[in-house]
């Protein structure tokens, strides 16, 4: 009799530890939704290091009529490979019904990405959503108008009409430099640029646009997303990242 409550026992402890082992990796597939409705920042070091993810999904949904250039995504692509550890990175567009408004604050660009947001991180799989709207940014008013904005950890949106009005024209930049730069930039902050999850190795920055470079040729100088030019837009130059901002982006797990 004790011999066999022994081997009973035994074998409960047994299937225990496989239902746990086995609920734990079905649970690993399943996309975490809570995990992107943080701040700003908060996945710097998760976009940047393999600790947790070892791959990059990002999800680009347009408006109808405001799609990105290609050699937009393509700049994306080599801005993001040149800093994060990642081995792959997917990007993936989907075109969206346009919403027609004139314009849009935070709260229904959120309520937006949660009706049309089809990747969230699984396993080692981490994932992020860009948004290319047909209208301006709510907050615009008079010439203090805003072409992108970072507004969760993996979260961003650009006001692609605003975007196109004030690019391709007679003494204008190229409509693929400006995209390509607001778009470059508002990555750059997901990234915790600057000192938004990022911590700054040498301080830099703005003391009067905070989480912004103080250096006006860096692509995060705070007037790219502000709809100001800065040294080498004019000649289709994207600007890139100065010594500072990549310093930060290495000790925080970067390349």
């Amino acid at each position: 009799m004790k011999k066999f409550t022994y081997l009973w026992l035994t074998c409960l402890v047994i299937l225990s530890f496989a239902c746990e082992k086995d609920t734990e990796e079905i649970n690993n597939t399943q996309p975490d939704i809570p995990a992107a409705n943080r701040s700003v920042g908060a996945s710097a070091n998760d976009f940047l290091s393999t600790d947790k993810f070892t791959t990059l999904t990002i999800e680009v949904d347009y408006m109808q009529g405001y799609q990105p250039t290609t050699q937009t995504i393509t700049n994306l692509r080599n801005f993001l490979s040149t800093l994060l550890n990642k081995s792959s990175i997917t990007i993936k567009l989907q075109e969206i019904p346009a919403q027609g408004s004139e314009t849009y604050s935070i709260s229904q660009i959120r309520a937006i990405e949660e009706e049309n947001r089809d990747f969230y991180n699984v396993g080692e799989e981490l994932t992020a959503y860009i948004l290319f709207l047909d209208g301006y940014a709510e907050s615009d008013e008079g010439n203090q108008v805003t072409l992108g904005v970072a507004h969760r950890n993996t979260s961003a949106a650009l006001y692609q009409r605003r975007i196109r009005e004030n690019s391709g024209g007679l003494g204008q930049v190229s409509r693929t430099t400006l995209e390509s730069s607001v778009l470059n930039h508002e990555l750059g902050h997901l990234l915790g640029l600057v000192n938004i999850g990022t911590a700054m190795e040498t301080p830099h920055e703005d003391g009067e646009n905070n989480g912004h470079c103080d250096d006006d040729s860096c692509l995060m100088y705070w007037a790219i997303e502000s709809g100001g030019i800065i040294p080498g837009m004019m000649d289709s130059r994207v600007p890139s990242l100065d010594t500072n901002c990549r310093n930060d982006l290495r000790a925080n797990g970067g390349k």
